[in-house]
């Protein structure tokens, strides 16, 4: 969320690798940022042979839509399409944690970093020929924690159209754990179809759609639609804070804090990862406002500082919120014109204390507000 790589036919090792068009020296010497180890190399193949014969630990409906989208796949062309992949971490310290929150906003223009999309899936390429797009993936910390299991919201959903995804995760590749203080990337993996879920997003998927596997692809195949050759994508692996309780309530300092650092930390690798001259996008959504209590607002302001802390462009898939993210370009915009008097005082720490303060009878940064993407 280290750089993982086929290399041969059989094997499956972890070396320094970027895709070319996103290739970029590191230059943030305060923070520390790794690539990862070694690898065993026989899983690779027999994962994917497996699942042309076998449900190998899918539910049986992932199962069958997973042979549906690697049915014109063959073991080479996996290997090959797979050599592009490559997983590195960045990894704040403590002193740059406290630097994300002290960072002077003055110049920060909303509407330069910031583009919402309303009820637009994301796109994983642009058709810009300067731009590399990395697309969230979230927000569990627990990356790729349900690819096994029936659900099929945001996560899952990205795990089938980029199905190495689920190779790195069995095979040990992806990091077990992510953190309020670090960030993942996994760069140049194939993404072999785009999937329709305006119908069977989340519980759908297995409550609509039939269990007897021919009534199953008659449902499932005019939703798939296939990339030959696969689309490389690029994924950002963050992590959203689990907010504690069930009730509506004021966000605390903390609970901003590990929001937005690891939010900095996923845009400056992405950026360290992205090629000179070209623009870093990042494609994203409602992060951790669905089933982790998040506010909306919260992650808007989160996603814009972070953006312009990294030198970055966000676009923002949002569905049919909005609403919501214009309030919090206005809410910024507010605290802009009172906050910034002179050189340091309007900060991520100064913002979110003007906000907490302002707007105390109905507070605008409020946990458990509703469903996100």
């Amino acid at each position: 969320m280290g750089g993982l790589r086929y290399i041969g036919l059989l094997s499956f090792v972890v070396v320094p690798c970027v895709p070319m068009a996103c290739r970029k020296k590191r230059t943030v010497p305060q923070e520390s940022s790794k690539d990862g180890g070694g690898s065993d190399p026989a899983p690779v193949l027999d994962q994917f042979t497996r699942w042309q014969t076998q449900r190998d630990g899918l539910s049986q409906r992932k199962h069958w839509l997973l042979q549906h989208i690697l049915k014109d796949q063959s073991p080479a062309a996996l290997l090959q399409q797979g050599e592009k992949i490559a997983v590195h971490e960045k990894k704040l310290s403590s002193a740059a944690i406290g630097q994300v929150m002290k960072v002077d906003l003055a110049s920060l223009n909303w509407d330069d970093v910031m583009t919402v999309i309303p009820n637009q899936r994301i796109q994983y390429v642009s058709n810009k020929p300067n731009e590399c797009v990395w697309v969230v993936n979230f927000a569990d910390q627990v990356p790729c924690a349900y690819w096994n299991q029936p659900h099929f919201a945001q996560d899952e959903v990205m795990q089938l159209e980029c199905s190495h995804l689920i190779v790195l995760k069995k095979t040990g590749k992806l990091p077990k754990r992510l953190g309020g203080d670090n960030a993942f990337v996994v760069a140049g993996i194939p993404r072999y179809v785009d999937i329709n879920t305006s119908t069977i997003y989340g519980n759908k998927f297995e409550n609509t759609l039939s269990g007897k596997k021919s009534s199953f692809l008659a449902q499932i195949k005019p939703l798939v639609q296939h990339y030959t050759p696969p689309q490389q994508a690029n994924i950002l692996l963050l992590a959203a804070p689990a907010l504690q309780g069930q009730a509506k309530r004021a966000y605390e300092l903390q609970e901003f804090t590990d929001l937005l650092a690891p939010t900095v930390a996923g845009y400056q690798l992405a950026k360290e990862k992205t090629a000179n001259g070209t623009t870093t996008v990042i494609g994203t959504g409602q992060r951790g406002c669905g089933a982790f209590g998040g506010s909306k607002v919260a992650i808007a302001l989160a996603q814009a500082i972070a953006a312009h802390q990294a030198g970055v462009k966000v676009h923002a898939y949002v569905m049919g919120a909005a609403a919501d993210w214009q309030r919090a370009r206005q809410l910024f915009l507010e605290a802009k014109t009172a906050l910034n008097t002179g050189a340091g005082t309007f900060t991520p720490k100064t913002l979110f204390a003007y906000l907490q303060a302002t707007h105390a009878q109905k507070p605008c940064l409020q946990t458990w507000e509703g469903d996100g993407n």
